[in-house]
């Protein structure tokens, strides 16, 4: 039988996380599972504002016959707007923390708009039972006082092995 495979985030305290199903999830100025309408990073007046980190994992929702791994993600290659960054954790982060809305240290921190098809990030996992999940993807919204108020949007590519 074909696997289904989940995008789970997981959020709130470390002490006791919430992990749900998300479809769209957003890089928000609270660490919740709101809309972005609902939870804007606004363009601050000076410096640097952060959006919470955004901890997204893979889950098996129906098991594979044997396996699926390889996870990669990427992006488009174009950068989200004027003064505006993504950044993701380009190596493992397999332990959930409490996310920050401070420029966050999970992982190696890179640009997401520079991992495009040809510089995937690998994500580590085997998944094979139900629940299984593999490391997480830690993303995080930087907007400097040089930004354009709007509505933005990203897309994240994927693709993993079944076996």
């Amino acid at each position: 039988m074909a696997a289904v495979i989940e995008l789970v985030k997981t959020y709130g305290s470390s002490g006791s996380p919430t992990t749900v199903v998300v479809t769209s999830p957003g890089l928000l100025s609270e660490d919740s599972n709101a809309s972005p309408i609902a939870a804007p990073v606004r363009v601050p007046a000076a410096g640097t504002e952060y959006s919470y980190e955004c901890w997204l994992q893979f889950r098996v929702n129906t098991a594979p016959d044997n396996l699926c791994n390889n996870f990669q993600i990427w992006s488009s290659g174009v950068a989200v707007g004027t003064g505006m960054v993504i950044t993701v954790n380009s190596d493992a982060v397999d332990t959930y923390v409490t996310p920050v809305d401070t420029d966050s240290a999970a992982g190696s921190r890179v640009d997401f708009a520079d991992k495009d098809s040809g510089d995937k990030i690998d994500i580590d996992g085997d998944l094979v039972n139900v629940s299984d999940t593999t490391d997480f993807m830690v993303f995080q919204l930087e907007i400097d006082n040089t930004a354009e108020p709007g509505n933005k949007s990203y897309t994240v590519y994927f693709s993993f092995d079944e076996s």
